[in-house]
């Protein structure tokens, strides 16, 4: 048994905890994604979606950013996150199973969004200005050649060293 949900595109960006790590499926624009990680870094949708659940539901805690703010915070240009997830622990990996637990051990609802507050703003103050500006540059060229451009001209193109990209 399954809930189905219609949802209109949103006009966000976000991060979804889903805390009981029940699979959800999102259907949207000819293609369906399972999604079973516990937090997923959402882009702005392009079109509408249908969500469907186990009949339990999800358990969900989510962050809606203004925009450019996940940018700020992972460093990936919004562009590539259009009509995409990505896992959360792809980016902050073990630290993320460390976040998921202290928000859910958390008394109150104010010490959760305090802990998770900090988390990002802690993060966020690691996120290096120039970082941004390359990985953007970087991932709009491979999103525009689909994937087919060399690291050589990728490095050309963005006038970095093979290095400062791997760090990106």
């Amino acid at each position: 048994e399954s809930v189905t949900k219609h949802y209109a595109t949103p006009l966000l960006q976000g991060l979804a905890f889903n805390f009981k790590k029940q699979t959800e499926w999102h259907s949207y624009a000819g293609k369906t994604i399972n999604l079973e990680k516990q937090a997923y870094f959402f882009g702005q949708p392009a079109s509408p979606r249908t969500v469907i659940t186990g009949k339990d539901c999800v358990d969900i805690l989510g962050v809606k950013f203004k925009p450019l703010g996940i940018s700020k915070l992972i460093g990936i240009n919004m562009e590539c996150l259009a009509d995409n997830f990505i896992a959360a622990e792809d980016i902050w990996g073990p630290e993320l199973e460390s976040l998921c637990d202290e928000i859910q051990s958390a008394p109150s609802l104010e010490n959760t969004i305090m802990v998770l507050e900090t988390f990002l703003i802690n993060h966020s103050r690691t996120s290096l200005p120039y970082r941004i500006g390359d990985t953007e540059n970087a991932l709009s060229l491979v999103a525009h050649t689909k994937g087919s451009i060399s690291i050589k001209e990728l490095q050309y193109q963005t006038n970095t060293a093979r290095k400062t990209l791997e760090r990106a």
